[in-house]
């Protein structure tokens, strides 16, 4: 009786040691907002074990109530635009060793987080958490729920266990994300207005320490046209908001690099982004004939992207040197095609 005891009371230790810290972001939208905290609050796991974060650029008396009314004492209201300064915030005021993120449009099953401590107090070398997705549409009801499940660790950092995290898409979703505090330089986060999930794992692979991909499903990710980057109605619109997140996401890519640019393994993998998300921006904005195509040519053997993602850079690059409108309306078309379907 005495050792159980002692056994349940180190168990016990080693959990608290792990307290995490979810924090909700939203800009702007309001529609979901509650849908996501309530999938925070109504977790299997024991309250005292976590807490919630809101970070928001409004105020909304009913939002606000309902946050008050569910013991949430820190909602924090910014006029902040980017998500990476909202994150930063977040993080600044947390109490936890573990950081979640959920974007307000996403929620978390009611087993997420119990999961997720679990993992953290087995693993001791575990640095970074991502889980699978359930997709649902903005009325909730499910899309696609893959019947994945089984984890896989990977605790030596080398080109080709890089390349395997990113092709199982291990950066995906900042609400299916689950990271050591320490890890986050919340001075750089704060320079980022895009690609702030990206910036999490790269974190992660620097310090070299375990990576956990729990390819169960514990994340509701929805879809709908406000989340689009460039949903409008009309060719010129689509276009035009397609080149601007290009264009903001290259430059968020920039500088993350010149961010891991000493680390050698980092350097590569942040580098090839760069070529590609330039030469995707290129098209969409006809900015240059030539450089897609060199940037394609760059990136042919980088295992870190499907060998089909590759040619279809590079064929997409040999088209926009025949005609850059025909380039981007084939883009147009199968992104939409992507979006219906």
């Amino acid at each position: 009786m005495k050792n159980a005891y002692f056994f349940n009371n180190i168990i016990l230790l080693v959990m608290m040691n792990n307290y995490i810290s979810v924090i909700v972001i939203a800009h702007d939208r309001k529609k979901y907002i509650i849908d996501a905290i309530n999938s925070v609050l109504n977790q299997k796991l024991d309250k005292n074990y976590y807490e919630i974060i809101v970070v928001k650029n409004f105020k909304d008396d009913k939002i606000d109530k309902f946050i008050e009314n569910n013991g949430i004492t820190k909602n924090y209201i910014t006029e902040e635009k980017g998500v990476g300064k909202k994150a930063a915030i977040g993080i600044d005021n947390s109490s936890g060793d573990i950081i979640c993120f959920l974007d307000d449009d996403d929620m978390f099953t009611e087993n997420k987080l119990a999961i997720v401590l679990d993992a953290f107090s087995k693993n001791n070398g575990l640095i970074y958490y991502h889980n699978n997705q359930i997709k649902i549409d903005e009325n909730g009801k499910i899309l696609d729920n893959p019947q994945y499940n089984g984890k896989m660790i990977i605790s030596d950092i080398t080109e080709k266990s890089i390349a395997f995290i990113f092709r199982n898409f291990g950066e995906f979703n900042s609400s299916s994300i689950c990271i050591r505090k320490e890890t986050i330089d919340t001075n750089m986060l704060r320079k980022l207005d895009r690609a702030v999930d990206y910036f999490y794992l790269l974190s992660a692979l620097k310090t070299r320490r375990e990576i956990m991909l729990d390819f169960s499903p514990l994340t509701y990710y929805r879809i709908h046209k406000s989340a689009m980057h460039f949903f409008s109605n009309t060719f010129e619109e689509i276009i035009s908001s397609a080149c601007n997140y290009y264009h903001e996401q290259s430059k968020a890519k920039e500088a993350i690099y010149e961010y891991f640019k000493n680390d050698s393994l980092l350097a590569q993998v942040t580098k090839a982004d760069v070529y590609t998300f330039t030469a995707i921006s290129a098209i969409l904005c006809n900015k240059s004939k030539f450089l897609p195509f060199k940037n394609s040519i760059r990136i042919l053997d980088e295992s870190i992207y499907f060998p089909s993602f590759r040619l279809k850079l590079f064929l997409a690059s040999i088209i926009n040197l025949i005609s850059n409108k025909l380039a981007r309306d084939i883009y147009v078309k199968m992104y939409l095609r992507k979006f219906y379907n």
